[in-house]
Parts: C-alpha cells; structure tokens; sequence
C-alpha cells in the first residue's frame, strides 16, 4: 500500500474545486483507496458551545465519509458547525464515489498551522500508521516542515 500527500499551497476559488478533486481523484486508482484530509480553520468557524467546556485550543473534530468503517480518534464536528473548501469538496467526492475518507479539522486561534497545531494531527499520524503498517510512525515533524513552508508564503511583510 502507498501513502500520496497532496497539498494545496495555492488558494482555490469555489468554481474550481470541484474541476481541481476530479482531476487529483482521476490519476488514483479507487480499489483499496483510503483517504484522510487534515485541514485547519479558525475557531470562529466552530459554531458549537462544546469546545469552551475543557477543550483546549486548538481543538480537532472529524466528519467522514459513509464507506470508512474505522472510528475517528476524536468527536464529530457537530451541526450548525459547517466545512467548506477544498476539505469539504474532497469528503464530498469520497461521499459521492464510495471512497472511505475522514477529515480531521483542526480550529486554532492562529492564522496558518504552526507546531502546536501540528501536535494535534498527531494521533491522526498514528492510525495512519496502523493503515499502511509503516515500520515507524509518522512523525509531526514532517507536517512542522509544511507548516513553516506555509508560514513564510502567509507573512504579511513579504
């Protein structure tokens, strides 16, 4: 089994989501698929009183596709909470093909991901693991990487 990491580092306008998933989903092969979408948001965009009771920020919630039978590692995103972009249109693709898919969507208090939000992510990685049975979890570090790459094309000064 092989792991693809697709990362967006280019904003998608609304139109063109659903043109950019067919086309991703189209080089894949379907049979034994899996997919898992980590994204982030600010914690306006959580609607739910839940997360001022003893969640920390930031906190992780999941939404997922009805043909992934495994349990997420954290609550649902409740309703009215509601995922939009480029996450949402990849767990709508998986929804409409059958593919099992979970999102985990982490809401922070920062602008882009930095390593505490990647700390988050983490027991993600970890079931990750168990998925493609890696001979050695994967570590934060490899999405801290991505996280810094994303902090410098943000910075307000450049």
């Amino acid at each position: 089994m092989s792991v693809l990491i697709c990362q967006s580092t280019c904003y998608i306008a609304e139109d063109q989501l659903f043109e950019w998933t067919e086309k991703v989903f189209g080089c894949l092969e379907y049979r034994e698929l899996n997919v898992m979408v980590l994204s982030d948001s600010p914690v306006a965009e959580y609607k739910m009183p839940d997360y001022l009771y003893g969640s920390t920020i930031p906190f992780i919630r999941s939404l997922k596709s009805s043909a992934y039978k495994c349990q997420a590692f954290c609550p649902a995103v409740g309703q009215p909470s509601i995922l939009t972009g480029l996450p949402a249109a990849v767990l709508s693709h998986c929804q409409v093909h059958q593919i099992p898919a979970v999102l985990y969507q982490c809401y922070s208090d920062v602008i882009s991901p930095d390593s505490v939000t990647m700390e988050t992510y983490k027991p993600a990685l970890t079931s990750l693991s168990k998925l493609v049975k890696l001979e050695s979890c994967p570590s934060a570090d490899v999405l801290r990487k991505v996280a810094k790459i994303s902090e410098t094309q943000s910075n307000l000064y450049t």
